[in-house]
């Protein structure tokens, strides 16, 4: 069994310390935390889509990306970008 560890994470312009397994998916993260809103768990297998955020920029699945790669990354989930009805997180 992993040992939980406080990691310091970017999520839509505020840090947030978590407490969690290092290899936990950035999804649950994401569904714990006060004030943000939750993606659906849908496949779990990164396959729908239903999860899709940005990491850097880049487009990534929360249900299959680990915590512990999320460290120091600037991490932007849909409802992060309200103002931008246009974005391609949107239309994941």
């Amino acid at each position: 069994m992993e040992s939980r560890i406080a990691y310091m994470l970017d999520i839509n312009g505020r840090r947030r310390i978590v407490d969690v397994e290092g290899s936990s998916p950035l999804l649950w993260v994401m569904c714990d935390e006060p004030g943000l809103s939750c993606m659906p768990f849908s496949c779990s297998g990164g396959y729908c889509g239903a999860c899709t955020i940005e990491v850097d920029g880049v487009t990534v699945r929360a249900c299959t990306f680990p915590v512990e790669e999320a460290v120091g990354r600037k991490i932007v989930s849909p409802g992060g970008r309200t103002s931008d009805r246009n974005h391609p997180l949107f239309g994941a």
